[in-house]
């Protein structure tokens, strides 16, 4: 006599086989999560990093013309939003001629897990954002801190 035998359930191979494409959708999900979230803190940073320079653009726009390069050329800033140490701001000043002014305005910060956006990266031998480029940190030779926020503007002296 022949007896039919009725299957019930999965077999190993098939509980295996979903197991391993379950782990490898989360792990896509997971991976997707993360990348949001640095994303996230890029965004935040630039923006904070953006209206610092901002706010320095105008302190200088308000400065009278002939007392911006002896006020504020190699100098630094703080920047408000970051924690201590995280984030410097830098200026250059360059006369093109008497009454023309290139002013460049950078911030570079640190990220999570050490991450430093902007030429002031601790290429130059220190670990900590200086404002000033050190060493090999000017990547391009520009002799001006690059930085993903920068604002670089002429200024013109319209007399009084």
């Amino acid at each position: 006599m022949f007896t039919s035998r009725r299957t019930r359930g999965f077999t190993l191979l098939e509980l295996m086989l979903s197991a391993a494409i379950l782990i490898v959708a989360i792990g896509g999900l997971l991976s997707a999560y993360i990348l949001c979230f640095h994303l996230t803190e890029t965004a935040k940073n630039t923006t904070l990093a953006t209206n610092a320079i901002q706010l320095k653009m105008e302190e200088i726009r308000d400065t009278d013309f002939d007392e911006i390069i002896t006020d504020y050329d190699n100098t630094t800033f703080a920047v408000n939003g970051f924690s201590a140490g995280q984030a410097i701001g830098a200026i250059t000043v360059e006369s093109i001629s008497t009454d023309l002014l290139r002013v460049t305005v950078s911030v570079c910060w640190r990220q999570s897990g050490n991450r430093i956006m902007g030429e002031d990266n601790g290429r130059g031998g220190g670990v900590i954002l200086s404002g000033h480029l050190e060493g090999t940190e000017d990547v391009n030779g520009n002799g001006i801190v690059d930085s993903p926020a920068m604002i670089s503007t002429l200024m013109i002296n319209r007399g009084t």
